[in-house]
Parts: C-alpha cells; sequence; structure tokens
C-alpha cells in the first residue's frame, strides 16, 4: 500500500515537473506582457474579427485577454467591462465560445507541443475554430431570430484587481497544488480503471468515434478525461500515459487536435453558462463542431501520407 502511494505520488510529481517546465515561463512572460498592455494592444487588432462575428469591437480585448492568459482572465476581464455592455444571449455565445475554443494558447499549446503536436499548427486549428464557429452561429442566429433576449452583465461587475509579484507567485504556488492534487487523483482513478476492467470498457465504448477522428483506441479514455476535465489535466495524463512509449506524431496529432478544440467541457461550460449562454452554442454546437474539425484534419493527414511503392 506504502509503495503503490509512493509510485503514485512519484508519477504526479514527474507528470508535474514536466508541466511547470513548460508552464512558468510562459506564465512569466505572459505577466510581463500584460503589464505593458499586450492584450490591450492585441484587442484593437481583433476589434475587425469581433465586429464580424456581431459583437461589439470592444470585446476584441476580452478574448485578447483569454488568448492571453487563459478562459478566467477573459471572465474577468468581461466582468470589469460587464456594466458597458449590451449582449443578447447569442452574442454572449458566441463570445463564450470563441473564449472556450481558443483560450490560453501560450500555455496550453506549449503543453501541447511537449507532448508531441505542432504548437503553430495547434494553435492556428483553435483561433480558426473560434472564429470559423463565431461566423456560421452569427449567421444561423441573425437569420433565425435565435436567442434575441438580452443579458444584464452589469450584475456580474467586477472591479480590476492589480496583483503585485508576491501575490501573484503565490497564486501560481496554489495553482499548481491544485493541479498535483487534481493530477494524482486522477493517476489513481485511472489505475483503478485498469484493475477493474472500465478502462477496457471505456476503450470499447468510445473506439466508434476515436476511429471516425483517426484517434489511437490506446489513447482514447485519456483523451475523453481532457475533454470532460481540461487540456492541462488531459494533456499531463498524457505525458504520463506516454512515458516510455513511441508514438508517430500522425497518432498523436488528431486527439492533441480534439483536445485542443474540445476539453473542460464540463467546468469551461459551466462558467459560461452562468455567464447567461446557452447550452445549445456553447456546448452541442462546439462539440459538434469542433467532432467535425477533427475528423476533416484526420482524412487530410491520411490523403497526405506517402503511398508506399512496391517492395
Amino acid at each position: 500500500m506504502i509503495s503503490t502511494a509512493y509510485h503514485l505520488i512519484r508519477r504526479t510529481a514527474l507528470t508535474l515537473f514536466a508541466l511547470a517546465k513548460i508552464m512558468v515561463p510562459i506564465m512569466i512572460a505572459v505577466r510581463i506582457g500584460e503589464m505593458f498592455d499586450l492584450s490591450q494592444a492585441l484587442g484593437v487588432w481583433l476589434e475587425p474579427v469581433m465586429r464580424l462575428v456581431g459583437l461589439p469591437g470592444e470585446t476584441g480585448i476580452v478574448w485578447a485577454v483569454g488568448l492571453l492568459t487563459g478562459l478566467y482572465g477573459a471572465v474577468g476581464a468581461l466582468l470589469g467591462m460587464g456594466g458597458q455592455l449590451d449582449l443578447s444571449v447569442a452574442q454572449i455565445s458566441i463570445l463564450a465560445t470563441m473564449i472556450l475554443f481558443a483560450h490560453g494558447i501560450p500555455i496550453e499549446q506549449a503543453i501541447v507541443k511537449k507532448v508531441g503536436a505542432s504548437f503553430w499548427l495547434t494553435s492556428a486549428l483553435r483561433v480558426g475554430c473560434a472564429i470559423s464557429y463565431g461566423l456560421l452561429t452569427h449567421w444561423l442566429c441573425s437569420a433565425l431570430n435565435l436567442f434575441p433576449q438580452k443579458v444584464d452583465l452589469g450584475l456580474l461587475a467586477l472591479p480590476q484587481v492589480e496583483l503585485g509579484w508576491p501575490i501573484w507567485f503565490l497564486s501560481v504556488g496554489k495553482t499548481f497544488a491544485v493541479l498535483f492534487v487534481i493530477l494524482f487523483v486522477l493517476l489513481i482513478a485511472i489505475d483503478a480503471m485498469k484493475r477493474f476492467g472500465i478502462f477496457d470498457w471505456l476503450v470499447k465504448a468510445v473506439s466508434p468515434l476515436c476511429r471516425r477522428l483517426g484517434i489511437e483506441p490506446r489513447l482514447a479514455p485519456i483523451t475523453v478525461i481532457g475533454m470532460l476535465l481540461g487540456l492541462s489535466y488531459g494533456s499531463g495524463l498524457l505525458i504520463d500515459e506516454l512515458r516510455g512509449e513511441t508514438f508517430e506524431s500522425v497518432q498523436l496529432l488528431p486527439p492533441l487536435a480534439f483536445l485542443s478544440v474540445n476539453h473542460g467541457l464540463i467546468e469551461d461550460t459551466t462558467v459560461m453558462v452562468l455567464l447567461g449562454s446557452t447550452l445549445w452554442i456553447v456546448l452541442v454546437g462546439r462539440f459538434v463542431f469542433g467532432c467535425f474539425v477533427v475528423w476533416g484534419l484526420s482524412q487530410w493527414l491520411v490523403a497526405s501520407r506517402p503511398v508506399a511503392g512496391p517492395a
């Protein structure tokens, strides 16, 4: 029992250390960028995009903060200007889904790169999905007059608080402490799943969808965990699972692309629904759209493979 616990703690620590080596330098770089109003500058560039999907130009700052820092950074920026925005349910859902598709790019896609997929390809995939889905949803909602009800964000508006470096480092430490506990629990759960045969049952259950999306059956359960809980958790578990394993990049790209565009379906979606978004746009439509995108990517990978000549 003690030996098993020690082994799990060691595995968790190694996995978390692998994540920390990627995340901490980028978190510091993003923090410095925020001090020089990098999000404001990026927000100005994103204004035309936001207007294209039927959103006020100033929401570009919200998405810019999300792109650089993560989901909760975007939520904080949204609530910070909540009283200034007059959005419908359709609009808040479009903005929320764009954030859900593409947030925390520097950190999350660096983790994906560590696991084995291109940083730039998966980043472009996420941003492309966000804009494409935003355009499609805006067109449908406008044409069919869907979800026109107004959302009052002023009730949720919060003041922006500037954190000093000591408090910021403390918050980073708390983040990694929580991440350690979550990874530890997930590793225990995965080991239990393997011992009791749940792992094999899960592989069989998700294999049809995985085959359609070009995902290796061995990587399917970990992909599903990341899909439900988050990219950092899913990629962290993939790092642990792939330790000592060898996969080709074409095998790793589909599950990592799927994790990139469809992750955190429980927590992240819940946050956006609490802000006034509708599940039809931020969950159902997003998931289906993401599956089609990954399926298309898998078909492209198959088509682009060189045909073996005669021996």
